[in-house]
This record gives C-alpha cells, structure tokens and sequence, in this order.
C-alpha cells in the first residue's frame, strides 16, 4: 500500500506518494467560488467543508472526510477562514494549517489528525 499523502502546518499543499491519489486528483478538480468560516470548531469547519464540496463537485458527491482523535480537536483555537475561488485540495490545506493539525489523503477520505 502507497504511503499516504500528508500535509501539516508546515507544508503547503498535499503530496501523494509515489502517485497521486484519486481522491486528491478530485479535490484538485472541484473549485470552491466562496467558503467562509468564523469562529467555528475543527469538527464544524470539516462539515462545512464536505458540504460545500458536494454542492460544487460536478458529480454532485464531492469526498470524505474524518477527524482522528476528535476529543483533542474540541480544544483546538476556533477557525476562521475567507477564501474566494479555490479548489478543495487549497481549502483544505488552509484549515489543516490554521487549525494546526495533520491532514491525510487515504484512498476513502481525507484525514484530520488531531494528535
């Protein structure tokens, strides 16, 4: 099995290795005119994001998403984002890096890890 792609606080984009994932292919793919979040929690940021991905993915689906360690998420500082015209792999990454955790792209989702 191919390692994971990650990106964390210090990284600036997902990279999958050795081939990129699918499901990073179709992140790369769906374009977020506006995605706004004020004050909100990891865990409601997540769902704002998989919400908005549905509604712009072009098969109307858009991809997964879960929190590892989601007691530690709580106590996270709450997110804030205005980002205008970015593609899902982008919006993701920026609520990896303000929250301050780990994302992975695994073949059924990305992955906030929390640890």
């Amino acid at each position: 099995m191919p390692p994971p792609a990650q990106a964390d606080a210090k990284s600036s984009s997902l990279v999958a290795q050795p081939s990129e994932r699918a499901i990073v292919t179709k992140a790369k793919s769906i374009v977020l005119p506006e995605f706004k979040l004020d004050g909100v929690t990891l865990s409601e940021a997540v769902h704002q994001l998989q919400i908005a991905a549905r509604q712009n993915a072009n098969d109307g689906q858009g991809v997964n998403f879960m929190i590892s360690g989601p007691r530690k998420a709580a106590a996270n500082p709450k997110i804030t984002l205005d980002l205008k015209s970015v593609t899902l792999e982008k919006a993701i990454d920026r609520i990896a890096e303000v929250a301050g955790v780990r994302v992975s792209a695994q073949d059924f989702a990305f992955v906030f890890d929390a640890k």
